[in-house]
């Protein structure tokens, strides 16, 4: 496993990666996302997103996102 300090470089948006906060003991899993690349959900207030005119849609800031995804060991 290669770790890229995200001063140095982002990952590809959308593309999960595991992520540690500063301090943090395990990591997370989560992604970048680049501007107007991730649809705002049905369900999300459109003045927290952002516009896009020429998609004629409502998109999440760019920014990290974290997945909450988990695995459970049976």
């Amino acid at each position: 496993m290669k770790i890229i300090k995200t001063s140095e470089a982002l990952p590809k948006s959308g593309r999960y990666v595991l992520a540690w906060l500063e301090g943090a003991k395990i990591p997370m899993r989560a992604m970048w996302a680049a501007q107007h690349t991730l649809p705002l959900g049905d369900d999300a207030d459109p003045e927290w997103g952002e516009y896009s005119e020429e998609k004629d849609e409502y998109f999440c800031p760019a920014g990290w996102y974290q997945s909450f995804m988990a695995c459970i060991g049976v």
